[in-house]
């Protein structure tokens, strides 16, 4: 006789201002099985989806299950983008199962709106059952990552053998452009470039004696406490000569100066940078694992 394993009566629900303290409560309790993007509370999902240029209404979903709330989970994405980050889900304990979790995933799937077309997840080690999830629904996994952090209390004397300065001209936004280029296999392609520009991105450059441009480097404020270090980058030419050194001693004075007291960071587990990082007082946080999977809804 076969027996049939039915799937879980789920549904989704716009998300209202009454639902932010069981949002807050559940990212507090249950947050660490984040990997990105990593919220803490409402506020910073907010924050985040700013940088989407979107809205809790569009990206985000309440997941219940018989008149009960029993999660959240949803898929930032910015207007004209092919592709669509998946946050979450994260699920009351009692409901962190397989069943569950496979079919609220399955449902976002199908959530996608026009013109996106991939879905990439970044999830955290300690998420063991929605990695298991993504594996058997047929998500490709990509890369590992690991996710790194560092306070800054005071002002810090670092080496300063370079000029340091913010990125303004625009001979410093085409050598930024090709440097990032180069680094993470744009092709050519401007539009994350563009989005720096334009979504407030703080960019600096450091140039030797004679001008030319050696490193760059870009980061986000978040919620006016905590940087999130986008990239760091230094011409092959001239690496192990203290550029990105002299940068991240920049980075710790610019955060004490604007009371930021927190830098995140996410690369790759090869990066010969850990070891820089490490050694200028960056901690390993999380290790997390990086999945996509193509969609194409009408």
């Amino acid at each position: 006789m076969e027996v049939r394993t039915l799937k879980p009566n789920l549904t989704f629900r716009k998300v209202s201002p009454k639902d932010f303290m069981f949002i807050n409560e559940l990212l507090k309790s249950r947050g660490m099985l984040l990997g990105y993007p990593n919220c803490e509370s409402m506020d910073e999902i907010i924050k985040e989806l700013k940088v989407f240029e979107n809205t809790i209404e569009n990206c985000l979903n309440l997941i219940v299950h018989e008149e009960e709330i029993i999660g959240i989970g949803g898929l930032f994405y910015t207007e004209g983008d092919s592709e669509a980050m998946l946050f979450g889900p994260i699920l009351a304990p009692v409901y962190h199962q397989k069943k569950y979790m496979k079919n609220v995933v399955e449902k976002l799937e199908t959530c996608c709106v026009r013109g996106v077309n991939k879905i990439e997840a970044v999830i955290s080690s300690e998420n063991t059952l929605l990695r298991e999830c993504l594996e058997e629904i047929q998500w490709c996994k990509k890369e590992s990552q690991l996710q790194m952090e560092r306070i800054v209390l005071d002002v810090e004397n670092g080496p300063s053998n370079f000029d340091i300065h913010p990125i303004i001209e625009i001979s410093e936004i085409v050598s930024m452009f090709h440097l990032l280029d180069e680094a993470f296999y744009w092709d050519g392609h401007t539009e994350r470039m563009e989005e720096l520009l334009e979504q407030g991105f703080e960019m600096v450059c450091a140039k030797d004696s004679q001008g030319h441009v050696l490193g760059v480097m870009s980061w986000s404020l978040i919620n006016n406490e905590k940087v999130d270090l986008e990239y760091i980058v230094v011409n092959p030419k001239v690496r192990r000569q203290g550029v990105a050194t002299s940068l991240l001693y920049y980075l710790f004075n610019w955060c004490h100066e604007h009371h930021a007291h927190e830098i995140t960071l996410l690369t790759g587990l090869d990066n010969p940078a850990i070891q820089l990082y490490k050694s200028l007082g960056f901690l390993e946080v999380m290790m997390s694992t990086i999945y996509e999977k193509y969609c194409f809804n009408d």
